[in-house]
């Protein structure tokens, strides 16, 4: 039993009580800025609502063609690509930044990202480049491709915001504290790179 305590003493002693390591981890995720990766999130949710209005119109429209009157932007092949683009661009593509930039300064040993202020101004582009999107679509104006249906002026804001990104997060891992990389953060770095190329030759 004296034995049995005394290995007790030394593990409380080496890692701490069950007590103070929720405490040490909570403090420590406390001390992570995340500023940037709460608007980021928030707005993926906001236009979670959003798309699920467009679903909501284009299921209306499937039972009932006329149910709207004809009225030009709420026709099925307006709303129809803003509902895809939106879980795209807007509700998907927002989570995953919004992720990438929880995760790759704790992945990194830092306190935030490279350029918080930076991954902030993206967010709100970002925000900018959906509604604009919404706007040329409603209005008659798209390059008539699927899943490529936003002009190219937007097309170009989204390549700057999306580079802007990527250095953010390349230069977060470059001043990292953490020497080796975990898988996740090798993902991080690649994903966004090919998705990113992905996006631009599909819109060449």
């Amino acid at each position: 039993m004296a034995q049995v305590a005394g290995q007790w003493d030394r593990l409380t002693q080496r890692f701490g009580s069950s007590r103070e390591r929720t405490t040490s981890v909570g403090e420590s995720v406390q001390e992570h800025s995340d500023s940037a990766t709460k608007i980021w999130l928030y707005s993926s949710i906001f236009w979670l609502t959003i798309v699920d209005l467009f679903g909501l119109i284009l299921a209306l429209e499937l039972i009932s063609p006329n149910i709207f009157g004809g009225v030009p932007w709420l026709v099925f092949s307006r709303i129809r690509p803003l509902h895809v683009n939106g879980v795209i661009f807007a509700w998907l593509s927002m989570m995953y930044w919004g992720a990438l930039f929880y995760m790759i300064p704790r992945l990194t040993g830092l306190r935030t990202i490279w350029s918080e202020r930076l991954a902030i101004w993206t967010a709100w582009g970002w925000n900018l480049w959906f509604l604009l999107g919404i706007f040329t679509i409603v209005i008659g104006r798209t390059q008539g491709r699927e899943y490529a249906e936003f002009i190219w002026p937007l097309d170009i804001f989204l390549v700057v915001l999306w580079t802007s990104n990527v250095i953010n997060i390349i230069m977060t891992v470059l001043n990292r504290r953490v020497r080796p990389l975990y898988v996740t953060t090798w993902w991080a770095l690649a994903s966004p790179l090919w998705l990113g190329a992905d996006y631009i030759i599909g819109n060449v």
